[in-house]
């Protein structure tokens, strides 16, 4: 697991590296490109073909001149999801662009041709960001405690099952946190909370004594912003013996062997909720012109980005509009969708003053005016 993972980010440096190299001038200064694009249409519906039509046009103006780095990342996980991210916000990286012709065939079709400029370093940029999100959703990031109320005679059994269990998240994909998420942290993280139990009894048959030991552990997932136990799984291992070190050192071993896959699952199952599960997110936006600009926002967000239901403009005063945003996803997410290239050259840029839990303040720097392509 962990030489593949180490293989897909050395393959992706070095597209990254060899992208730089031989297409740095790109990045700076835009590449004008001339692309077609075409749809089918039936009559009537003209309009609709017109517009995939050109949303092709715009995807094919990018591939032009991205597609050896877009290519690339077909080694390294969830390239197909990283390219429908990209290519659905085609708009976002083109400049200047101009429709050159369009027209209807005698084939049935729409077509259109444009001539655009491709903002190559924004693309790269952005793809960068779609691959950390995904990759998180892929990796969740815990932190292994033990809880006090452990007995002393168990607290060593209980520390060798933390080590093992550490070694089966690492193995997993997991990230292990050096120490627990903070309750007011834009970055989400689950606590994973051990406690466990030892117990011997000695019976006699006739004139020979069995000594058995039973180990118990539960791990329960919590969430740090609330202390609240999301979910939970318990294994018990029996030895026999009194030997006390391998007793601790089997039993360790047993019960994580026994908890593993029914925490596996969990983990993943209350992380994905955790990341994009619905929340309300109140967002503070200073530098605001007016009534009518802090509106508009509403209506960018809700159309550009991913995850959110809805906006609502809850005041506005002394330039600073105050907005309820319903958004699946953390936080975090929502600030990394609003910072990328593709938004801040098609929406509005800003600059972030504070995350915490689901506040987020922002300045706004420029919103950019409506555009007809």
């Amino acid at each position: 697991m962990k030489n593949k993972k180490l293989y897909h980010y050395i393959i992706s440096y070095l597209f990254f590296i060899y992208f730089i190299i031989f297409f740095g001038t790109l990045c700076f200064a835009g590449k004008k490109v001339i692309a077609k694009g075409f749809s089918f249409y039936e009559p009537g519906r003209e309009l609709i073909a017109r517009e995939k039509a050109l949303d092709q046009a715009k995807r094919a103006a990018i591939e032009q001149v991205a597609g050896a780095y877009i290519d690339s990342i077909s080694l390294v996980e969830n390239a197909r999801l990283v390219q429908d991210q990209i290519f659905s916000r085609s708009s976002g990286y083109l400049k200047n662009l101009k429709i050159l012709k369009e027209k209807k065939t005698k084939l049935g079709t729409y077509e259109v041709t444009i001539e655009a400029e491709v903002e190559l370093g924004s693309l790269v940029n952005d793809i960068k960001h779609f691959q950390d999100i995904l990759r998180l959703q892929n990796n969740p990031r815990v932190f292994i405690k033990i809880n006090p109320s452990v007995p002393s005679d168990c607290m060593g059994a209980v520390l060798k099952i933390k080590a093992y269990l550490a070694d089966c998240l690492q193995q997993a994909g997991f990230i292990l946190l050096a120490s627990p998420a903070k309750t007011n942290s834009p970055s989400p993280g689950l606590i994973i909370d051990l406690s466990g139990e030892i117990s011997t009894t000695r019976t006699q048959y006739k004139d020979i004594f069995i000594i058995l030991n039973e180990l118990s552990c539960t791990a329960s997932i919590i969430r740090p912003s609330e202390n609240r136990i999301l979910a939970t799984a318990s294994a018990t291992a029996s030895i026999p013996g009194e030997n006390r070190l391998q007793i601790m050192e089997q039993g360790a071993q047993m019960c994580v062997s026994r908890v593993w896959k029914t925490l596996r699952q969990k983990l993943l199952s209350v992380w994905k909720q955790e990341l994009y599960g619905l929340r309300k997110i109140t967002l503070v936006i200073h530098r605001l012109h007016n009534y009518n600009e802090a509106k508009r926002i509403c209506r960018i967000m809700e159309n550009e980005i991913t995850g959110i239901q809805n906006v609502q403009l809850l005041k506005f005063r002394h330039k600073t509009g105050v907005y309820i945003v319903k958004y699946k996803g953390w936080p975090k997410f929502l600030v990394s969708e609003m910072s990328m290239s593709y938004f801040q050259h098609k929406c509005f840029s800003f600059l972030v003053e504070q995350i915490e839990n689901n506040k987020m303040v922002i300045r706004l720097n420029k919103i950019v005016a409506k555009r007809k392509n």
